[in-house]
């Protein structure tokens, strides 16, 4: 794991917005937003390699004894799954290197049609031997974009998660601004 000793390169940059957000995302959603085990809010260095130029909040961001809480501090490879999501979306829009999980409900993702994010879904019961990266990036193929919102149906209604995207953590408390 990486320790901050200074300020001045890329990857702090990217843990300090993480953190920055995810201190103001505890503050800001609704409780019933965050998904039984956890939400994430991860941001990519430009340009990739793996997971492991990707930053997330280690342990995640729980609901738990009526708050919601920040478990870890940002840390580099910390969501692993997230990762491949972004890795995907990043090969056909390099801007677009933020992301968050919600979680699943109609109520949600009515108010994300109302305010007009471009929506796309994948059920991963129908693709069950794909990773995320790979039904992500079949996803973008077919819609021809990147989404604003991913509707991922998991493998059952438990594991039902909204993925929302954007270029920055502070793009993405814009958009749940939008929804609040």
């Amino acid at each position: 794991p990486m320790i901050k000793m200074q300020d001045d390169t890329p990857k702090f940059h990217i843990l300090d917005e993480i953190d920055a957000a995810a201190d103001e995302l505890v503050n800001m959603i609704p409780n019933s937003w965050v998904p039984a085990a956890g939400m994430n809010i991860a941001y990519s260095l430009p340009n990739p390699a793996g997971p492991e130029d990707i930053a997330a909040v280690d342990k995640r961001i729980t609901f738990h004894n009526g708050n919601i809480r920040k478990n870890g501090k940002a840390k580099f490879g910390a969501a692993e799954h997230t990762s491949y999501l972004l890795l995907s979306v990043i090969k056909f829009d390099p801007e677009m290197r933020a992301s968050i999980n919600l979680d699943y409900s109609e109520e949600l993702m009515n108010v994300l049609e109302e305010v007009g994010f471009s929506i796309e879904t994948f059920d991963r019961k129908k693709h069950k031997d794909d990773r995320l990266g790979e039904i992500t990036t079949n996803t973008i193929k077919a819609a021809g974009k990147v989404p604003d919102v991913f509707l991922d149906k998991g493998t059952g209604r438990n594991d039902m998660m909204i993925r929302l995207m954007g270029k920055t953590p502070a793009e993405l408390l814009k958009k749940l601004e939008l929804v609040l």
